[in-house]
């Protein structure tokens, strides 16, 4: 039996039956009760205000967060690294980027918290 198949067994075994899950919540898979209809249009309502899922947002912010220290990281290697004639850091230079990296990374778990009244939105 090849992989596929085990994963197709996986997913046949596991379907999600909408109306065994009424059914077991005692409710009629026919005809929804009142609470059931308000529910859907909650949650309706909110899908179609709030386009991105919980997995976009967590992914926005890995974006957002890699980008951020992969930039910073740059910034503090081109404003440490002085010397071309050497193909790594010399000790100064080295403790130059070493303080700038730990600024960047004291900097970003802070800055929800310090831009929190400013004019400036920032959702980490």
């Amino acid at each position: 039996m090849a992989d596929g198949d085990d994963f197709q067994k996986f997913l046949d075994e596991n379907k999600i039956d909408p109306a065994a899950i009424l059914r077991d919540a005692g409710l009629n898979a026919g005809k929804p009760d009142e609470t059931l209809q308000r529910m859907m249009a909650t949650l309706d309502k909110r899908l179609n205000a709030y386009p991105y899922s919980a997995e976009d947002m967590y992914g926005l912010r890995v974006a957002n967060l890699s980008s951020f220290l992969r930039h910073g990281m740059k910034g503090c290697y081109t404003k440490c690294a002085q010397r071309e004639d050497v193909p790594f850091l010399t000790v100064p230079e080295g403790l130059c980027f070493r303080n700038c990296i730990t600024k960047v990374s004291v900097y970003m778990p802070t800055l929800s918290q310090n831009m929190e009244d400013t004019s400036t939105e920032f959702y980490m």
